[in-house]
């Protein structure tokens, strides 16, 4: 992927315990500096444990060609960082508020056209930017201004933390309210983005795709869900 899709720059968006994570970001064709642009946060599938920036060059490469800066972000991983999904989520919430930021602002991302999408585990972590509760769980303060996405695209990926999704199980191991993770769960306090959901037709994801589509439709928000062989 790295030859066949290049990425136009690589930077550090985030230093943590002496780790650099790093954006790797694709410009639009004819990309003007000048220029506002929709902008495309992506995730990394690997369970949160494994995975690289990397695997999601093909997707930011066509979401480039179509008009978007797009941004595959690195994140701290269970089995390279030693490291938990708590970290992860940290992680994916300061990329999009590094994103709607000045950061973000230098490279023409316009902050109220941005999408997350992630494959796998990255997918879960996108969800799970349309909940504000989550900062103050994850250790994080308050993002100013707000800092969620105007839409979640799913690339075969769980589409919430109930026990057909994805982290589930580490959730309540390790005592957390899992239904806080959902934007599903949390429609009394807060709209969720707009989602579509890509998965293929057998997929191990596709229960909890099944009760994100549900559950969203009954209150009338967005889900979208497309089926591919």
């Amino acid at each position: 992927w790295v030859l066949q899709f290049p990425a136009d720059t690589v930077v550090t968006y985030r230093t943590v315990n002496g780790i650099d994570l790093d954006a790797h970001i694709f410009l639009p064709t004819g990309y003007d500096e000048e220029q506002d642009y929709p902008a495309a946060a992506l995730f990394h599938g690997g369970g949160l444990a494994r995975g690289l920036p990397h695997e999601m060059y093909p997707q930011a490469y066509a979401l480039a060609r179509r008009g978007m800066i797009a941004i595959s972000f690195e994140y701290r991983l269970i089995n390279v960082h030693t490291t938990t999904p708590r970290e992860a989520i940290q992680d994916a919430k300061e990329a999009l508020r590094w994103l709607h930021g000045p950061d973000g602002a230098l490279l023409g991302g316009d902050p109220e056209r941005i999408m997350a999408g992630g494959n796998s585990g990255g997918g879960i972590l996108s969800t799970m930017l349309s909940v504000d509760s989550l900062d103050a769980t994850v250790g994080l303060p308050p993002a100013t201004p707000n800092a969620k996405p105007d839409a979640v695209v799913l690339f075969g990926a769980p589409s919430n933390t109930g026990p057909h999704g994805y982290p589930h199980s580490w959730l309540v191991n390790n005592n957390y309210d899992w239904q806080q993770f959902s934007p599903e769960y949390q429609f009394a306090v807060e709209a969720p983005a707009p989602h579509l959901s890509l998965i293929a037709s057998d997929d191990d994801w596709l229960d909890s795709n099944y009760e994100s589509e549900a559950a969203f439709q009954a209150e009338m928000h967005r889900f979208d869900l497309h089926l591919h062989p």
